[in-house]
């Protein structure tokens, strides 16, 4: 009752729910400013070394130029863009320590990572606590956690506090006062999920443009050309215009860089279901799964149970509440099923943008 009651007063005001969410995800993220030095573990070594690098550039005034040509082989960071070592370097100008600048922008990436989720999920409900959720799972996801710190994937905890970005301001397209921030906002956040990683950046802008489209045809009614010209241009100048620097690239140098005769991943273990919904990695299977490879802990059963409970209620009083939110969450969560567990499927092996990521 009295859990109840406090958060019945928690989501009572819009100033209190994202307090609220800010403190709790300080809580869950407390591992990322533990004492002591990085891990120099898996990734982390090469993402450590040219933080490092940009960081004394900055030091001396200098501003380190990003290229293809940079090492460690492909694709390693080939795949990686220069924005997360910039930021490393301009907050490093304020500290002068590199680990500790490190921490600071890795921890508070991951905290605002639900923030930012929460913005895109109460644009769409309207309900905080709906958004609350979103938000609270997006920090508490085991993958979003392993992939960067266990992993050493250090510039993905940016990413992910990118990636919902773009999707919040497409809904702000549908609104008259509100469609500059929105196609502005869009092409900037596209952009800086391309300089950040620009394959992940492609597969996020994939899946906004079918979350775009899919929302325009169910909502936005006789405004829909307007805001396909709107979406369009966001993601020209987004996707094409600002990521083009780093893909394009990418496809000029690739005989120099290793890729020209292309990346096939198809080697690596996939994951397995009971890793969507058992707490599990490759140090601790509280599952077992009868694989051995470092994958684990995507979801979780708990929330998997609770999105299931949800929808079977909505759709049970449905004439009180639109459907149309659900269509494009579902259309998504399909392709994303589709790519990870039909990853084998010889129609996605034959596209090359799928075999240069692993399942």
């Amino acid at each position: 009752y009295r859990l109840s009651f406090f958060l019945g007063y928690i989501f009572a005001s819009e100033r209190r729910t994202v307090l609220f969410l800010l403190a709790a995800s300080s809580v869950f993220a407390r591992c990322f400013f533990s004492s002591g030095d990085l891990s120099w573990g898996a990734d982390a070594a090469g993402h450590i070394t040219y933080a490092k690098i940009t960081a004394d550039a900055m030091t001396n005034g200098d501003i380190p130029i990003w290229t293809n040509y940079l090492g460690l082989g492909s694709p390693y960071l080939q795949y990686y863009g220069f924005l997360f070592y910039y930021l490393i370097g301009l907050v490093d100008l304020l500290f002068g320590d590199l680990y500790s600048s490190m921490k600071l922008v890795i921890g508070l990436s991951h905290i605002l990572s639900g923030l930012a989720m929460y913005m895109w999920i109460r644009s769409v409900t309207f309900s905080r606590r709906a958004a609350f959720l979103g938000g609270i799972s997006y920090v508490l996801s085991f993958w979003h956690f392993q992939q960067v710190i266990v992993m050493g994937r250090l510039p993905l905890a940016l990413f992910y506090m990118l990636l919902p970005w773009p999707f919040y301001f497409c809904e702000q397209m549908r609104y008259r006062k509100r469609w500059g921030i929105g196609v502005t906002g869009t092409a900037t956040t596209l952009g800086m999920l391309a300089f950040t990683h620009p394959g992940y950046g492609f597969w996020a802008s994939f899946f906004w443009g079918v979350y775009t489209l899919v929302r325009m045809g169910g909502i936005w009614g006789s405004n829909r050309l307007s805001l396909l010209i709107k979406g369009s241009v966001a993601a020209a100048l987004g996707s094409v215009g600002l990521g083009g620097y780093l893909t394009l690239g990418m496809l000029l140098e690739r005989k120099e860089t290793g890729l020209r005769d292309g990346i096939d991943l198809v080697s690596v273990a996939d994951p397995v279901w009971l890793q969507v919904f058992g707490w599990s990695n490759f140090r601790f299977w509280l599952v077992p799964t009868g694989v051995d490879h470092w994958y684990g802990g995507y979801v979780g059963a708990s929330l998997a149970g609770l999105v299931i409970y949800s929808l079977a209620r909505r759709l049970h009083h449905r004439n009180s509440w639109t459907l149309e939110p659900l269509v494009p969450a579902c259309i998504g969560l399909f392709l994303a099923l589709l790519l990870v567990f039909g990853y084998r499927w010889s129609v996605l092996q034959a596209l090359p943008v799928v075999t240069p990521f692993n399942a």
